[in-house]
């Protein structure tokens, strides 16, 4: 079984698109993440529901933080899965 851990995505959608395919292609069958899903990158929410589609959130972190940025991101988010 092959494990892939990922964090520090920031709202970069391109990025975390990338790294799921290139995990998919590798065959990886349980993903971790880390936090910090939601960021300084336009697309945040996006990133958020696929983050919470496939992995599994180390340190009971499957909700947006508590910032002003994080709040914003919440009032967007409503339907998201797990908010």
């Amino acid at each position: 079984m092959s494990v892939a851990v990922i964090s520090d995505i920031q709202g970069n959608l391109e990025a975390l698109e990338a790294v799921l395919t290139g995990c998919d292609e590798a065959g990886v069958d349980e993903f971790y993440c880390l936090g910090d899903v939601v960021g300084y990158w336009a697309d945040s929410v996006v990133c958020l529901v696929l983050v919470r589609e496939r992995a599994a959130f180390v340190r009971g972190q499957p909700r947006l933080g508590s910032g002003r940025k994080d709040r914003y991101r919440r009032a967007q988010c409503d339907s998201c899965p797990g908010s």
